[in-house]
């Protein structure tokens, strides 16, 4: 990742599909591929996903993705948690349901924010999709997008 622990830059890209903001699917699926193409690390969200390609698998998400060159996915699937690829292996996860949803709002960021601080800092990426998931319960289980005690560990 590009910072001062890393060898180089990469490119990092959460695709974020919201239908309102695009002319078409079609647009959006092109724009999504150009991107796909480009990056390094992949956050796509499986509903968004669905969206745009429906009736896909989980692993067809992965797949289309894998086969644009991207190296690491964290494919998001809200409360289920997230399905993680590293040059081409499926890392198994298990993560703890939330046991309290108050708020959805800033779920998805949350996690890539808890994702990124664990990878920035030597994590593996099963670590880190621990960490963006812990992140993520933490932001749900109260409102609004922000975790409201500043003495709250974070990851």
């Amino acid at each position: 990742l590009g910072c001062r622990l890393c060898a180089r830059s990469q490119v990092i890209f959460d695709s974020n599909y919201r239908p309102a903001l695009w002319p078409d699917a079609a647009t959006a699926r092109r724009a999504c591929a150009a991107m796909w193409g480009a990056c390094d690390l992949a956050f796509p969200s499986y509903d968004d996903e669905l969206m745009l390609y429906p009736g896909s698998s989980t692993r067809d998400v992965l797949d289309r993705i894998a086969a644009a060159g991207v190296t690491e996915i964290v494919l998001k699937r809200g409360a289920t948690g997230p399905l993680v690829r590293q040059d081409g292996t499926d890392i198994p996860l298990t993560l703890p349901a939330a046991s309290h949803v108050a708020d959805t709002t800033g779920a998805g960021d949350a996690f890539n924010a808890g994702y990124l601080a664990a990878r920035l800092t030597g994590a593996a990426p099963g670590d880190a999709a621990a960490a963006g998931h812990r992140l993520a319960i933490r932001v749900i289980g109260q409102h609004g997008a922000v975790i409201a005690r500043p003495d709250m560990p974070l990851l």
